[in-house]
C-alpha cells in the first residue's frame, strides 16, 4: 500500500490516518513539556488519538483529539521522570537514588551512615564555639524558638547563626571544593502574630478591628487597605484608583506623542 492510500485510510467517525497524524503533531505542540524523545512523544500522542476515536460513541471534535494527544504526551513524560528519578525541574531526584541504590538493594548499604558519622566526628572539632553552641541548642531543644530562648538570643539572630554554622560545615565537608547549597528542607514551626490568619477575609477583619482600636479616621486609602469597607473609605479608594488610571493614560498618551 503506498503512502497516499495509507494516509487516506478511514479510521473511525470520518477521520482518516492523515487526521490522526495531524492531531498527534498538534498534541505534541500543545503539550507544556518539550522534553523527552521526539519519537516516543509522537507515538504516545498517536496512540491517544486512535484510542479516543475507537472508544468514542459519538464523533469527537478535533479539539478533543488534540487535547487527548497533549495529555498523553504529558503523561508519558511524567511516567518517564517517575521511573528515571527526574523531578519537575529536570534535576535528579535524591529520594529516587536513595531507594534504588540503598533501600532497593538486596541489603541496605551502610555507606551513608558510616560517611555521615565519620564526617561529623572529624568536622565538629573544626567548627568554632559559636557554631557548635547553635547547632547543639537546636538539636537539644528541637525548635528554633526554644533554642533561641535557651541561648538568650532573638529568633532572627539564632537562625542566622545556624545558617552560618551549616554553611561552614559544608565548606569543611567538601574540603576546598565549591560547597553545595543547603539541600535539606528546613522545617521551622510557624510564627504567629497579630496578622496571622487562615484566610484573606479574616485578615481584612483583623485589619479593620486594629484600625478601629487605633482611632484611624474613615474616608482614607490607608483605612480602606486595612480592611474597612464603609462608604467613605470605598469612595476614597475609587478616587485613588481613578487618579492612578488617569496618570497611566496621560503617560501612555505622552509616550505615543
Amino acid at each position: 500500500m503506498d503512502t497516499v492510500t495509507a494516509a487516506g485510510m478511514h479510521v473511525a467517525h470520518g477521520y482518516t490516518m492523515a487526521d490522526v497524524a495531524r492531531h498527534a503533531r498538534i498534541g505534541m505542540t500543545m503539550a507544556a513539556s518539550r522534553a523527552g524523545n521526539a519519537d516516543d512523544r509522537y507515538q504516545a500522542a498517536w496512540d491517544a488519538v486512535v484510542m479516543t476515536l475507537a472508544e468514542a460513541d459519538e464523533p469527537p471534535s478535533r479539539r478533543d483529539l488534540s487535547v487527548a494527544a497533549s495529555n498523553a504526551v504529558e503523561a508519558q513524560w511524567h511516567d518517564y521522570r517517575h521511573h528515571h528519578g527526574i523531578n519537575s525541574r529536570g534535576a535528579a531526584a535524591p529520594r529516587h537514588a536513595v531507594y534504588w541504590l540503598d533501600l532497593g538493594g538486596p541489603t541496605p548499604s551502610p555507606e551513608h551512615r558510616i560517611v555521615e558519622r565519620e564526617a561529623l566526628a572529624r568536622i565538629w572539632p573544626e567548627l568554632n564555639d559559636r557554631d557548635r553552641a547553635a547547632l547543639t541548642a537546636l538539636a537539644t531543644m528541637g525548635t528554633y524558638a526554644a533554642a533561641a530562648a535557651a541561648m538568650g538570643l532573638d529568633y532572627r539572630t539564632f537562625t542566622e547563626r545556624v545558617r552560618r554554622a551549616r554553611t561552614r560545615y559544608l565548606a569543611l565537608w567538601h574540603e576546598g571544593e565549591t560547597p553545595s547549597r543547603l539541600w535539606r528542607v528546613d522545617r521551622r514551626e510557624r510564627t504567629t502574630d497579630r496578622w496571622a490568619s487562615k484566610n484573606r477575609s479574616d485578615l481584612l477583619r483583623r485589619g479593620a478591628a486594629i484600625s478601629r482600636r487605633e482611632g484611624r479616621p474613615h474616608g482614607t486609602w490607608t483605612r480602606y487597605c486595612s480592611g474597612c469597607r464603609c462608604a467613605g473609605c470605598k469612595a476614597e479608594a475609587r478616587r485613588v484608583n481613578a487618579a492612578a488610571y488617569a496618570r497611566r493614560r496621560a503617560a501612555a498618551a505622552g509616550d505615543a506623542a
